[in-house]
């Protein structure tokens, strides 16, 4: 036998270093292209009904005409509203087409009356921009982290540069984080967003994040704890 037949089965490998393995840096995305991200505040009388009408109205809806993964969060910590929703499709093309758009068009009651219940809503549509930091995605993780910020046209290209060669490397290295990726923002402001997805909480806490953070000091950030998902 070669040297190079030889194939280590999977059961012998460590579990770190396998999940760490799976993880890099990809040139395509793995989920989509497309996201849309809704930020939102609720009065207390109008939270019971907010998930039973994502899972049972809004989220079958978007599968049935090919979005890939919806989810809406609770802030755990940060700034920003306290909940946020999120659709994943495969381009930013799927919220113009009219399957989308019939959506939006013709809503039943129960819709219409609960987009009138939002305080304080941000909504974004999102083109995704690579590289992303990533293992094989399922839906989303049950914490994401989410950055939003401007960026000076005189700074973007270090920033940019810091991004790549050093952000995304440094977080591939951190148990927890399960993917990482950014986005430029169609609709909404800031126009920047960059989508990080924890196993757990506890990530956000560890020095190496904040280590990692250097150039994120201007962003308006907040951790949030997965709620609802679909499919």
């Amino acid at each position: 036998m070669r040297g190079d037949d030889f194939i280590f089965p999977l059961c012998s490998l460590d579990p770190l270093w396998l999940t760490r393995a799976m993880k890099k840096l990809n040139d395509n995305p793995q989920g989509g292209s497309g996201m849309l991200a809704v930020f939102c505040d609720l009065a207390k009388e109008d939270q019971a009904d907010f998930r039973p009408w994502l899972s049972e109205d809004m989220f079958p809806a978007r599968v049935e005409i090919g979005f890939n993964a919806c989810a809406s969060f609770d802030r755990v910590q940060g700034d920003g509203p306290e909940f946020a929703t999120l659709y994943e499709m495969p381009s930013l093309g799927h919220l113009y087409g009219e399957p989308y758009q019939g959506l939006r068009r013709v809503r039943n009651p129960r819709d219409a009356a609960y987009h009138e219940k939002f305080q304080n809503p941000a909504r974004y549509t999102l083109s995704w921009s690579g590289p992303e930091l990533s293992e094989i995605p399922e839906g989303f993780a049950p914490y994401i982290y989410a950055d939003r910020f401007e960026l000076a046209e005189d700074a973007a290209q270090d920033f940019n540069m810091w991004f790549v060669a050093s952000y995304l490397p440094a977080l591939a290295d951190l148990d927890g984080v399960k993917r990482v990726r950014r986005y430029l923002a169609m609709e909404g402001t800031p126009k920047h967003f960059v989508l990080h997805e924890f196993a757990d909480e506890a990530v956000s806490e560890s020095a190496d994040w904040q280590n990692a953070r250097t150039n994120m000091t201007e962003a308006t950030s907040a951790l949030y704890k997965r709620i609802v998902q679909a499919p």
